[in-house]
């Protein structure tokens, strides 16, 4: 259904028998790449201007920036199957390739290093 304010319905606009959404899983996915870029140009420089020895914290930013972007992406290609499920049955399979590359990496990143940090 959505989140209602007064008379509109934020997710699927049905004021006056407009039937386009306001928001859909396009918009999040764009809003949320937008976001990382804009910090990782923008914010990124902005913080490590004041630190000593500042030389590693725009890398330790970055890495920490994309492993939050991955699993950003995880988290909204499986809430966005649920909250939007007329966009998920005409467009499952985009939903599907983002979380099974996501989910890929993140286990590539946080899960077979710990492998070799164990002794397996």
């Amino acid at each position: 259904m959505g989140i209602v304010i007064g008379y509109i319905n934020i997710i699927n606009d049905t004021y006056m028998n407009n039937v386009r959404p306001i928001i859909t899983p396009a918009k999040i996915y764009i809003g949320c790449f937008i976001g990382f870029f804009l910090f990782s140009i923008v914010g990124i420089p902005v913080v490590s201007i004041t630190y000593s020895d500042g030389e590693q914290l725009p890398f330790a930013l970055l890495r920490y920036t994309g492993d939050l972007m991955l699993l950003s992406f995880f988290i909204l290609s499986i809430t966005t199957s649920f909250m939007f499920k007329d966009w998920f049955r005409v467009y499952w399979i985009l939903n599907l390739v983002i979380m099974c590359f996501t989910g890929y990496l993140l286990i590539n990143t946080y899960v077979f290093p710990l492998y070799d940090y164990i002794g397996f």
